[in-house]
């Protein structure tokens, strides 16, 4: 199968990169290799094209919303927010940046544990982690907005991804605004 990656195992899950695929019938096999089976539940093709590529606004700020996204094993986008409930859950944004910069980090989310909680979440461009922590909010419906720092954006187009990392959240947005 033609991937642009080796792919990735992530919670039981595998994900094999992506696909150029043409117009009309295509047909792809997997095949096994050495002598265990295999078991395959499904195969998803989700269509990166129909994603838009988030600019900045006038102001220079980039706002990310579920509207804009691409939701990888979270819940979906429900009421203007989406969930990341877990490690192997995660929420990806294309990003176009003419010259790039560093931006600060607001995030508008919820979570249950009590607001004397701290979990992380993971935020990464073109794959390079970087870890936030964050208080919790003291319940679902508790939405605060928290700037936990600041991120780097190469000049170009970038791809921005968020994932729990020792817990998840509910968000309904990211704002990253450029840093003084």
């Amino acid at each position: 199968m033609p991937t642009s990656g080796d792919g990735e195992a992530d919670g039981g899950i595998y994900h094999l990169g992506r696909m150029n695929l043409v117009k009309g019938k295509q047909t792809f096999t997997l095949k096994k290799k050495g002598r265990d089976g295999i078991y395959i539940r499904y195969i998803r093709l989700i269509p990166v094209s129909i994603f838009p590529v988030v600019q900045p606004a006038a102001s220079g700020k980039i706002t990310l919303l579920p509207e804009n996204c691409l939701i990888t094993h979270a819940l979906a986008k429900d009421a203007g927010k989406f969930n990341i409930l877990s490690h192997f859950s995660s929420v990806s944004w294309e990003i176009f940046t003419k010259n790039g910069g560093t931006y600060t980090v607001t995030t508008d989310y919820a979570i249950a544990d009590p607001a004397s909680t701290l979990f992380k979440l993971g935020y990464s461009i073109n794959d390079k982690l970087t870890e936030f922590t964050f208080p919790g909010t003291g319940g679902w419906s508790r939405f605060v907005k928290h700037s936990p720092g600041v991120l780097t954006l190469p000049p170009g187009k970038c791809t921005l991804t968020v994932k729990g990392i020792t817990s998840g959240a509910e968000t309904k947005s990211i704002v990253l605004a450029p840093a003084p």
